[in-house]
């Protein structure tokens, strides 16, 4: 598997993310190619679980949908209009949700992916996953380089 994800990247392909289901998931891009494994979870369902890898992805390489209190990048400012009730904060934006855009690693993208693959196996159904179940399992998901 490793050798077909770099030859597909070697054609042009950015990332390339292939989900192995209870053994994780591989990410290979112009840094290598990484693994996480899946993360321990008593599983309510399975639907939307590689929709929610494919969001997780997204939500690491648009550099906005970072939740406040887990992202380096996150300002005191940014933390503090996070923290303020109503759904936007002064800028419009959702709280929580960053102003800029951070170029992150591919640990970050990944770990994002399966954090968010993770949380969504604990909710029954189609339900969407909880914020405190992805923080939580974004702490715990662990990559290793091959």
């Amino acid at each position: 598997m490793e050798k077909i994800v770099q030859e597909i990247v070697a054609q042009g392909v950015e990332y390339v993310c292939v989900s192995m289901g209870e053994k994780g998931a591989m990410l290979a891009c112009k840094e290598g190619v990484f693994l996480a494994g899946a993360p321990d979870v008593e599983v309510q369902g399975i639907q939307g679980a590689g929709d929610s890898l494919v969001a997780g992805m997204c939500a690491a390489l648009t550099g906005k949908a970072v939740v406040s209190g887990i992202a380096p990048e996150l300002s005191a400012q940014q933390e503090a209009d996070a923290g303020r009730s109503g759904n936007t904060n002064e800028e419009g934006q959702a709280p929580g949700f960053m102003q800029e855009r951070h170029e992150p690693d591919a640990e970050t993208v990944l770990r994002f992916a399966v954090a968010a693959a993770g949380a969504s196996l604990m909710r029954p159904g189609t339900q969407m996953c909880l914020c405190e179940d992805f923080c939580r399992l974004l702490k715990e998901v662990r990559i290793r380089k091959l």
